[in-house]
Parts: C-alpha cells; structure tokens; sequence
C-alpha cells in the first residue's frame, strides 16, 4: 500500500451499495421487459465507469483491461506462495 494510507482505508459503502443496488433493479427491468441487450451494455459501461471513479482502477473491482492493484498483487503473491513454497516469510506476512 501507499504509504500514509488509512487503516482501515475510508470509502463511500453506503453510496456504493446504493448505486449497486439500483443496477441490479434496472438489470431486472431490461430482463422482465425483454429490452435489447444493447441496454444492458449500456447499463454494464455505466456502472463500470462508476465502480472505477469510487474504487480506484483494479480489475477485482472494475472488470476492465487494467491490471490487479498493489495490494490484491501481493495477496495473490502470498497465495500462491504458499501452495508452491510454503508459507510465506515472516517480514512478509
């Protein structure tokens, strides 16, 4: 992580799972009305753009053509570090 981060790191749960909550409405309306799938695109664009604004560029989060963050990096390091080594050093952990 950066240093300076917070511990744990403040964000928006409320706003996010708000919005979130509104795709999956919408996502249920385009279905049951039997709309284009080109409006599902849309709605899948949208709140890509969006869940990048809040959570910042990681592909955990926005699905896109970027990389995994510093820290889900070093997480997936350490796993895979202890199914093929062992478990990871101390100073690592």
């Amino acid at each position: 992580m950066t240093p300076g981060t917070p511990l744990p790191t403040p964000w928006q749960k409320a706003e996010f799972e708000a919005y979130s909550n509104d795709v999956q409405r919408r996502r249920r309306e385009i279905r049951k009305e039997q709309r284009p799938e080109a409006g599902m695109d849309q709605l899948f664009l949208a709140e890509r753009e969006r869940e990048s604004r809040m959570l910042g560029d990681c592909i955990m989060f926005t699905r896109d053509q970027v990389s995994f963050c510093a820290v889900c990096r070093r997480a997936i390091e350490r796993v895979i570090a202890l199914y093929t080594q062992g478990a990871p050093p101390a100073a690592a952990r």
